[in-house]
């Protein structure tokens, strides 16, 4: 299947000795046409750059169909693999399917089927505490999941924080607060 004999038959055929202690099998192989590439047809991505999706489907129009490169294909939208020997995260797409349009029909030329499912487009976070270190802090995060249809990502992060005495929130520090209050 690997170089595009998707509908290829295993045949086997087997003679018995006439004691019927020994056995020859045959095996005999029906490759069937070679199925290439017709169009690559995308449904989804509307968010997404052309150039963005094109750069990352692995098979190309005339080259023989492999579920290998359907598998990379995946891999690479979903930004689960490395491109061009560099991980390239991609955060655009939450599912992503790449198929065969009408697989049960055996023909020489198969259009692929790329369905991409896109992710919103931004998550906002808050978030607030307290610490020794920092005090009582407030923050707040903004993620673009897919900025300017390029599949980056834009992550802003904003915190602030101010310091307070121990005397202040004593519910923390109960009776240590206290302690540290005799010795000065």
């Amino acid at each position: 299947a690997q170089r595009g004999y998707l509908y290829a038959q295993l045949e086997e055929e087997e003679t018995f000795s006439a004691d019927h202690t020994a056995a020859d099998l045959v095996f005999k192989i029906h490759e069937g046409e070679q199925v290439r590439v017709g169009r690559i047809i995308v449904q989804g991505g509307t968010h997404t750059s052309a150039g963005v999706i094109a750069d990352r489907i692995a098979l190309k129009v005339g080259e023989p169909f492999s579920p290998e490169l359907a598998a990379r294909t995946k891999d690479n939208l979903l930004g689960s693999a490395a491109l061009g020997g560099i991980q390239s995260p991609i955060e655009a797409f939450d599912s992503v399917t790449v198929s065969l349009v009408e697989p049960d029909t055996p023909a020489e030329r198969k259009d692929v089927l790329v369905r991409l499912l896109e992710r919103k487009g931004n998550d906002i976070a808050f978030g607030a505490g307290i610490s020794t270190g920092q005090g009582v802090r407030v923050s707040g995060d903004y993620t673009h999941h897919n900025l300017l249809g390029t599949a980056s990502v834009l992550t802003l992060h904003l915190q602030a924080n101010r310091q307070l005495p121990f005397f202040i929130i004593p519910a923390f520090y109960g009776a240590y607060a206290q302690q540290i209050g005799t010795y000065y």
